[in-house]
């Protein structure tokens, strides 16, 4: 009797262990699957932060080359139009997702064909319309720099969160800007 009361003990302590194994098993995959999508969301929303920079700056590039365009009413010479058509394959060479490089070269062309329009219409410069040309092109320039801070701050953010904990585990599928 008194075996069989010792086994019931026994198959009861172990039915306790099971179940608290299960238990933690259960526990550890709930931690794990809330720390995944915790890093993951908060890696997703970094990363988009700083390819929306990335996209301003590619829009501020698409925008330049109307005002550029306008500039060319003032007669700033064949160079000058030449210089603005070749802003048209630049700019469709950028892509859906253009990096910083692409897009910091296209605006080194943007400008380049800016310093040839400048160039060409050096008796129009101190004409109002031309200087008011000038002044949203500047901005343009502006934004894009500004934006250009920007990604680089929130790049070294995403970045950085990449390399803490427990981002380290769950980075899977990301990678650095």
């Amino acid at each position: 009797m008194e075996d069989s009361v010792n086994e019931r003990r026994l198959m009861q302590s172990r039915m306790i262990i099971r179940v608290g194994i299960i238990g933690f098993i259960i526990l550890l995959a709930l931690i794990y699957t809330i720390g995944l999508a915790t890093v993951k969301s908060g890696l997703s929303m970094r990363q988009a932060n700083a390819l929306d920079y990335l996209n301003r700056m590619k829009s501020h590039i698409e925008q330049t080359p109307v005002i550029l365009e306008r500039m060319l009413a003032f007669d700033c010479g064949t160079d000058a139009e030449a210089a603005v058509e070749s802003l048209d394959g630049v700019i469709e060479s950028l892509g859906e997702n253009p990096t910083l490089d692409q897009l910091e070269a296209a605006w080194d062309s943007v400008d380049d064909a800016y310093t040839g329009i400048t160039a060409g219409c050096v008796g129009h410069l101190g004409e109002e319309g031309f200087i008011s040309l000038t002044t949203e092109y500047e901005g343009f320039r502006n934004r894009f720099s500004v934006e250009g801070q920007h990604y680089s701050e929130a790049a070294a953010e995403y970045n950085a969160a990449l390399e803490t904990f427990p981002a380290t585990i769950f980075k899977t599928g990301f990678e650095p800007l």
